[in-house]
């Protein structure tokens, strides 16, 4: 497989909204329009009624003393509903990426504006699921590792604790770098799913052999700008409110309510950033994957074997 650049990935977004400018506004609409349907339905099934609750603790001058009953009843009525919630978040999630990955990969769009279920959503239902599965069980394995490792690190420190601290920082890198790397050759499964029309969480593994480093470079760049314009956005946020509200308490109520504008602007601004972001990380693994596979034809949907229903000689 060829080679690509980790520089080129990360900014290939802007390559492709040269020929797709209207579908990556038109997605970035759309999923800010995902982030307030979900925010919106955390808040009719009473979620963020537990900050109430916790202002409440805080108000009575003995934060410690948290009302058990009301975040009993607060947790025993949330938890059906917000699985509920989180299980259509899931879903509208696949059919986004989806019809991303489609677009870049196939140039199609199906359903309502790219929008659909079909065999690519469950295929990639599917190796979400697969993903998850993986990354518990790795997960588990590194923390059960590092356990070990902290026992050695503690026994070690009976003898010398320098050689104990230094025995535990590299266990605690370690397990960064290994669940990194195992994120980044994992990374490749949403693009293998829709390109080969088939679950493609396991190939991810030979896909990204080979091209781990660009495919980190690439990740790193991007996720590099990203924290630089969010940290604008935080300064921006710091100066409206830090202008305008003193010492938290009732007497700036007022003040709350009149820089609320600003507030949901910046908020705006930021899921629009967000859904730029998006759309540039999931870029990222369909330019690589062309690259890749550059002179490669993408395979066809399978037809549908018609059923022959059996009938009785004449």
């Amino acid at each position: 497989m060829n080679k690509f650049s980790a520089t080129k990935a990360a900014f290939s977004i802007f390559d492709f909204m040269k020929f797709n400018r209207n579908f990556v506004l038109k997605y970035i609409a759309f999923y800010f329009l995902f982030i307030v349907a979900y925010l919106t339905a955390m808040w009719a099934i009473g979620y963020f009624d537990l900050f109430k609750i916790m202002m409440e603790s805080a108000a009575s001058g003995n934060p410690e003393a948290m009302d058990i009953a009301a975040l009993n009843q607060w947790s025993g009525s949330i938890v059906p509903k917000m699985g509920l919630v989180m299980i259509l978040s899931a879903g509208a999630w696949v059919m986004y990426i989806s019809a991303v990955l489609r677009k870049m990969l196939r140039n199609e769009e199906i359903g309502f504006h790219g929008l659909s279920w079909g065999k690519d959503e469950n295929r990639m239902a599917l190796a979400f699921l697969v993903y998850f599965g993986l990354y518990i069980g790795f997960y588990l394995m590194l923390v059960v590792g590092m356990l070990i490792g902290g026992g050695i690190a503690w026994g070690l420190g009976q003898i010398s604790p320098i050689l104990s601290g230094i025995i535990s920082v590299l266990i605690g890198i370690g397990f960064f770098c290994a669940l990194l790397a195992f994120i980044i050759r994992l990374s490749q499964f949403g693009v293998l799913t829709i390109a080969n029309r088939k679950m493609g969480t396991i190939d991810s593994f030979k896909e990204t052999r080979g091209n781990f480093w660009s495919f980190f470079g690439a990740h790193f760049i991007l996720s590099f700008i990203v924290m630089l314009v969010m940290f604008v956005l935080f300064a921006v946020g710091v100066m409206i409110y830090g202008n305008n509200l003193g010492t938290p308490g009732a007497e700036n109520s007022e003040t709350l309510t009149a820089i609320m504008p600003q507030f949901f602007a910046l908020g705006l601004i930021y899921s629009l950033f967000a859904g730029f972001v998006m759309q540039a990380q999931i870029c990222i693994g369909a330019y690589a994957y062309k690259v890749m596979h550059e002179g490669e034809e993408l395979p066809i949907e399978p037809e549908a074997t018609p059923h022959i229903w059996p009938t009785l000689g004449e």
